[in-house]
């Protein structure tokens, strides 16, 4: 029997770009609950400039700690994401529970949505706004 033929690797210059979130915002966040995904989307909106280039967000309810984005490689301000990002700075009334809080944003270890639904299966990608 004939070997398959590899899957050609993705172009680089057209994938995305997948960003981890530790701590997301806001406070005890469930990504299963439509105000909080909304609530992180429009956040990370902000820091980007434009919604347009937020394509999807991934999480893994068994580590609710942890969201992934995928970001459009073509956004002029993707290095705005990378970092600590400390709420009492962004929230205009923080609550007391949130002034001490952060949000610290890496890149991701997985460059390619395939490889965060392989290393992840729980991961889960929904419509971000």
């Amino acid at each position: 029997m004939p070997k398959r033929v590899s899957t050609p690797p993705p172009d680089w210059k057209s994938e995305p770009k997948y960003f981890t979130i530790y701590q997301p915002y806001p406070i005890h966040a469930n990504m299963e609950l439509d105000t909080d995904r909304k609530l992180l989307c429009f956040w990370i909106a902000c820091i980007l400039g434009d919604p347009k280039y937020l394509f999807a967000l991934f999480h893994k309810p068994s580590s609710p700690n942890m969201v992934i984005i995928e970001v459009d490689r073509s956004c002029p301000s993707y290095e705005r994401l990378l970092g600590e990002h400390k709420w009492s700075e962004f929230l205009l009334q923080p609550h007391c529970d949130e002034v001490a809080r952060s949000s610290k944003i890496y890149y991701s270890r997985w460059s390619h949505a395939r490889g965060v639904e392989k290393n992840g299966e729980c991961f889960i990608a929904s419509e971000p706004c």
